[in-house]
């Protein structure tokens, strides 16, 4: 059988068809991936907040160093302004001493009060999942060994 032009068009397109759908099917797309905003992450964290609280052995050992478990220990930062004055600009808060200036904001955002003892260990698990350790690297002389 002898083929003419259209007959190689009609061929050539339904390959470029078929070329196109098994891309749709097989290759997966770029924007199906999910990419991670603050929004995402705010709302994986809220999801996180109700689950019961299990903290690892180095939490533990930070806690006890940080504020010897204590929810009411408190550890005002000083800075001293262009007078020589010295003032407080924050505050390390409860059983892991979380500072008001650097994480108040980010933790109300996230629901949670760091001046009450479940919310301040929720909130520290949160930072040491996302950063390890090196929120409290100030303390780790004491909980390093």
């Amino acid at each position: 059988m002898r083929y003419n032009k259209n007959s190689y068009r009609v061929i050539l397109i339904w390959i470029v068809a078929v070329i196109i759908v098994f891309s749709l099917l097989f290759i997966p797309n770029k924007t199906s991936y999910k990419i991670k905003t603050e929004t995402v992450f705010a709302e994986e964290v809220k999801e996180e907040i109700e689950k019961p609280i299990y903290l690892p052995a180095i939490m533990e050992k930070i806690a006890w160093c940080e504020s010897k478990l204590n929810q009411e220990a408190r550890n005002k930062n000083y800075q001293i302004n262009a007078k020589g004055e010295s003032y407080i600009w924050s505050t390390d808060i409860g059983v892991f001493q979380i500072n008001d200036y650097f994480h108040l904001k980010k933790s109300k955002e996230l629901g949670l009060d760091i001046f009450e003892e479940k919310d301040n260990i929720k909130y520290a698990m949160l930072l040491y999942e996302k950063n390890g350790t090196k929120d409290w690297i100030a303390s780790s002389h004491c909980w390093k060994n």
